[in-house]
């Protein structure tokens, strides 16, 4: 006789839906699906929700959206089109990231505005200029 399935723990499910949070994170940065970029936008309410649920908190949620968003909007080497949407997307966590840090880091905030805009003027460069455009490279 088979053994009755038991649904998740609570626990279970947070740590199922982190894991799934990272899987299309790696999705994202390498450019599995370029001609979807809805993508990004399911991932960034998944991490609301992970934030909202307690499974990891909110200010280090909406660092690492704004990292691999910037990182990859930051990526020569991926379709040009793929970059602009995630630097587009990134608008919302860095407008919360402000409004969270405001009073306590205003440092922090202004970090991820110039790498934000870093992030743009990427995007506009030519190609012969990508090359130095990743965000840990020096101007």
């Amino acid at each position: 006789m088979p053994e009755p399935r038991l649904s998740p723990s609570a626990s279970d499910s947070k740590a199922l839906a982190l894991e799934r949070w990272q899987r299309i994170a790696l999705g994202l940065r390498l450019a599995y699906n370029p001609w979807k970029p809805a993508v990004i936008a399911i991932w960034l309410g998944l991490g609301r929700r992970l934030a909202l649920e307690g499974a990891m908190h909110e200010s280090d949620m909406l660092q690492r959206s704004l990292r691999l968003l910037l990182q990859t909007a930051s990526d020569p080497a991926l379709p040009w089109l793929w970059r602009s949407a995630c630097l587009e997307h990134s608008v919302r966590p860095l407008a919360r990231w402000r409004s969270l840090v405001q009073t306590q880091d205003p440092l922090s905030a202004l970090l991820w505005e110039q790498r934000f805009e870093r992030a743009g003027q990427c995007l506009g460069a030519t190609p012969r200029r990508q090359s130095a455009c990743w965000l840990g490279a020096p101007r």
